[in-house]
């Protein structure tokens, strides 16, 4: 189920996704995906590092550009005594 913490985790964890990514593991619609990122866009935990095109060339297969999203580092520091220090 997509949430925004675990957005936040699946991004921690991973470093950085792409939506696409992101939409398969939460098996959720992009757009919804989106939405969320840009909630969280908007508070400044996340950035949109860039975004690449999945191939080389088209051979008639699904070819689109994908978002790269990452957590920023520091956007939510834990709290004293939490288990993700």
């Amino acid at each position: 189920m997509l949430t925004l913490s675990g957005l936040k985790a699946h991004l921690v964890a991973c470093g950085a996704a792409s939506l696409d990514e992101l939409a398969l593991h939460f098996d959720a619609d992009r757009d919804a995906v989106r939405d969320a990122l840009g909630h969280l866009e908007a508070k400044g935990r996340v950035a949109r590092l860039a975004e690449t095109s999945h191939c080389g060339g088209c051979s008639g297969h699904d070819c689109r550009v994908s978002e790269i999203w990452r957590w920023r580092e520091g956007a939510n520091p834990p709290a004293p005594g939490c288990r993700d220090q």
